[in-house]
C-alpha cells in the first residue's frame, strides 16, 4: 500500500533522529544535478507529492515546506497534501532571501542533506547561511528519502543510441580534441563532467534514462592525452563501442569514486564547474593540502554545445518545418472539432499533437509533457492535463486554449506554445494577448551589438505590458539543445540571466506571457537563432551587430489581435512571418488544411 505524505514524513523524520539531524532537505536534483531526473531519483516529488520541475523541500522535526518559484505557485497549492505541507513562494515579496529565511528558520540547528545531490556553489550558500544562526549543514552520505521509499524504481538499463554525424556536425574526437586544447590553456589535467546532457553531446550518444530528454546516466573524466567513460555495462552495445575513439576508456558507473580517489592521490589540478559539480565529488577530491587542486570555472563544454554548427544550425530549422506541420494540423484539427460541438479534453487534445507529431521523420518523442491548460488552467504556467483529475476539463468557445509543447527529432529539440481563442475573445483577453504580442514582436526584430546578454534584451518583452501595468513572473527566453534538453544554458533571456554573451548559433525561445489567475493564460512562444547581422553598423565603425532568425513555423491566432496596439513596424513582421510561415508548410498539408493555414496567415488590417 502506498504511504501518505504524512506517513512519509513521519518516516523520514524517524530516519532523522538517528542521525540527530533537526532538518533535512531534498533538492530537485539528482547527483548530476539535472533538471529533469531519471525516475530512481525523483525524491522531491515522491516525498512531497508535488511534481513540477524545479524546487525544493525542507522537512523540519515538527514543520515541512515546499519551495517553488512563481510559475508552480498554483500547481503546487493543488498537489500538496493540506496540513503536511507549507507553501514557500520564491520569489515572492513577502517571501525572505533564501539565506535568511535558513538563518531564521534554523538556530543552532544540525541540517542534514545528501552531497550527491546538492552543487558546491549551493553548498556554501547554504552553509554560511545557517552559520549566522550557529547551524550547520551536515552531509550525510546515506539518502534519507530513500530508506523510507522502498518501492524505488531501479537505474534503467536501456542501451545507448549513437548519434550520425550527419545530426551532429563534428565528431567526439575532434570535440574531445578542443576540450583538451582549453583543459591545457588552463593548466589543467583532468576535466570532470558530471552533466548529463554535456556527456551525451561530447561523445555523440544519446539514451533514454530520463523521461522527455535522450540522456543517459553515467559519468565522463577527460585528461589530457585519453578519456574515461563511466557507465554501466549494460547500456553499451556493440555500436555503441565501435562509435567511441580510441581514446576512450570505459568503466562502471559505480567506479566514479575510485577514480576521483585516484585523482586526489594523485594531487591533480582538476577542472570543476562549480554550478554543476556536487558537493560530493569536491569532497572525493578532497580539496586540501593533500588533495587535487580545482580549478572553478564553468565547464567549457557548457558553451561549446551552446553554440550550434552549421549542422545543427540547419537541423533545428529542418525539424521546425516538421514540427510546424504537425502543429498546423493540430490547430485545424481541434478548430474543427469545437465548431462541430465534439468533445475534446485537455488530455485528449495534448494525445492528438503527440500522434501527429509521431508521424513525422526523424521523431523520436516529445521534448516534455504537454501544457495545454484551458480557461483557468492556462494560467497555471506549468500546467500538466491529468487523466484522472482536472486534465478532463473540456475546450469549448467559452475562454482562451494555451498550448505548450515540442518534439525530440535526431536533428532538433522543438518547444512552441501557442493559445487560440474558439469563441469571441473579451476585449480585454484581445488587449493582453496583443501586449504579449508586441514584445514577442519586438524581441524577434531586436537587433543588439555583440556583446549583449539576455538580460539587457529582457525589457523588451515586456514593454508593451509594463505600458499597462501588467507583467508575468517567468523568465522571456531559455537555450535549447539540438536533440538534447529543452533546457539548456549558459544562454537566457530573463531579468535574472547569467552574465552571458548572446553569440551565433545560440538557440533561445522567445515567450513573453500574461496570466490572469482563475480566469485564462496567454503565452506565444517560438525559438530564434542568434544569427550576425552584418551590414547593419556604418562601414568602418569595427562593430559587430547580432540578431534572431525565428525558426519556430506556426500561426499566431489572428482572432486574439487587436490591430489597433500594433505599430507598422510589427504588423509588417507577422504579416511576413505568416507569410514565411504559409510558404513553408502549405506543401505538406492537404487541400482543407492549406485553406485553413491560408486564412490563419492572411494579413491583418493595417
Amino acid at each position: 500500500m502506498s504511504l501518505s505524505s504524512a506517513e512519509r514524513l513521519r518516516e523520514l523524520r524517524r530516519h532523522m533522529a538517528e542521525h540527530e539531524l533537526d532538518a533535512w532537505i531534498v533538492p530537485s536534483e539528482d547527483p548530476h544535478q539535472s533538471e529533469y531526473v531519471p525516475a530512481c531519483w525523483e525524491r522531491r516529488e515522491w516525498i512531497s507529492g508535488f511534481t513540477g520541475s524545479a524546487g525544493f523541500a525542507v522537512i523540519g522535526r515538527e514543520r515541512a515546506w515546499l519551495w517553488a518559484d512563481s510559475r508552480y505557485w498554483l500547481q503546487a497549492e493543488e498537489e500538496l497534501e493540506g496540513g503536511s505541507w507549507e507553501l514557500v513562494k520564491l520569489g515572492h515579496p513577502e517571501t525572505p532571501e533564501l539565506g535568511r529565511w535558513l538563518s531564521e528558520t534554523f538556530r543552532r540547528a544540525k541540517v542534514g542533506v545528501d552531497p550527491q545531490t546538492i552543487g558546491l556553489k549551493k553548498q556554501r550558500d547554504w552553509e554560511a547561511a545557517l552559520a549566522r544562526s550557529g547551524s550547520t549543514l551536515a552531509a550525510v552520505e546515506e539518502n534519507l528519502v530513500d530508506a523510507v521509499w522502498t518501492d524505488r524504481p531501479a537505474r534503467s538499463d536501456s542501451p545507448l543510441q549513437v548519434l550520425d554525424l550527419r545530426w551532429s556536425g563534428e565528431a567526439p574526437s575532434a570535440k574531445l580534441a578542443r576540450i583538451q586544447e582549453r583543459m591545457g590553456e588552463a593548466e589543467c589535467g583532468a576535466l570532470v563532467v558530471t552533466t548529463l546532457d554535456s556527456i551525451a553531446w561530447a561523445l555523440d550518444l544519446r539514451g533514454r534514462d530520463v523521461e522527455y530528454n535522450p540522456l543517459f546516466i553515467a559519468y565522463l573524466l577527460i585528461e589530457a592525452e585519453h578519456a574515461t567513460l563511466f557507465v554501466d555495462a549494460a547500456k553499451l552495445t556493440d555500436e555503441a563501442k565501435a562509435h567511441l575513439p580510441d581514446s576512450v576508456r570505459l568503466r562502471d558507473y559505480e567506479a566514479f569514486g575510485e577514480a576521483l580517489d585516484e585523482l586526489r592521490g594523485r594531487q591533480e589540478r582538476v577542472w570543476i564547474d562549480p554550478a554543476t559539480c556536487s558537493a560530493w565529488v569536491v569532497q572525493r577530491l578532497g580539496a586540501d593540502d593533500h588533495g587535487a587542486t580545482l580549478h572553478e570555472a564553468d565547464s567549457p563544454i557548457t558553451i561549446m554545445k551552446a553554440r550550434k554548427n552549421a549542422v545543427e544550425a540547419q537541423g533545428a530549422r529542418d525539424c521546425h518545418v516538421r514540427d510546424g506541420v504537425a502543429m498546423a494540423r493540430f490547430l485545424h484539427w481541434l478548430e474543427r472539432q469545437v465548431e462541430a460541438g465534439e468533445e475534446v479534453s485537455e488530455v485528449g487534445a495534448a494525445e492528438r499533437l503527440a500522434a501527429l507529431r509521431a508521424e513525422g521523420e526523424h521523431f523520436q518523442g516529445l521534448s516534455f509533457p504537454a501544457i495545454a491548460g484551458f480557461g483557468s488552467h492556462g494560467a497555471i504556467v506549468h500546467y500538466r492535463p491529468d487523466p484522472e483529475g482536472g486534465g478532463r476539463r473540456l475546450i469549448d468557445t467559452s475562454s482562451l486554449f494555451l498550448i505548450d509543447s515540442g518534439g525530440q527529432y535526431l536533428d532538433g529539440t522543438t518547444d512552441i506554445t501557442r493559445t487560440t481563442c474558439y469563441g469571441d475573445p473579451t476585449p480585454e483577453q484581445r488587449e493582453r494577448f496583443t501586449r504579449v504580442l508586441k514584445g514577442h514582436v519586438a524581441l524577434a526584430r531586436a537587433v543588439f551589438p555583440k556583446g549583449t546578454t539576455g538580460k539587457h534584451l529582457d525589457v523588451l518583452a515586456r514593454l508593451g505590458l509594463w505600458e499597462a501595468g501588467l507583467d508575468y513572473g517567468h523568465g522571456t527566453g531559455h537555450g535549447v539543445g539540438a536533440y538534447l534538453c529543452v533546457h539548456e544554458g549558459p544562454q537566457g533571456i530573463s531579468q535574472k540571466a547569467r552574465d552571458v554573451d548572446l553569440e551565433p548559433g545560440m538557440l533561445i525561445s522567445n515567450e513573453p506571457g500574461y496570466y490572469e489567475d482563475g480566469e485564462y493564460g496567454i503565452r506565444i512562444e517560438s525559438l530564434v537563432l542568434v544569427e550576425p547581422r552584418p551590414g547593419h553598423a556604418p562601414a568602418g565603425s569595427g562593430r559587430e551587430f547580432l540578431g534572431f532568425e525565428t525558426v519556430t513555423l506556426c500561426p499566431i491566432d489572428r482572432r486574439l489581435i487587436d490591430p489597433s496596439l500594433l505599430s507598422r513596424e510589427e504588423l509588417a513582421w507577422l504579416d511576413a512571418y505568416h507569410e514565411r510561415v504559409r510558404e513553408a508548410l502549405s506543401p505538406h498539408l492537404d487541400a482543407e488544411e492549406r485553406a485553413w493555414l491560408e486564412a490563419a496567415t492572411a494579413p491583418l488590417p493595417a
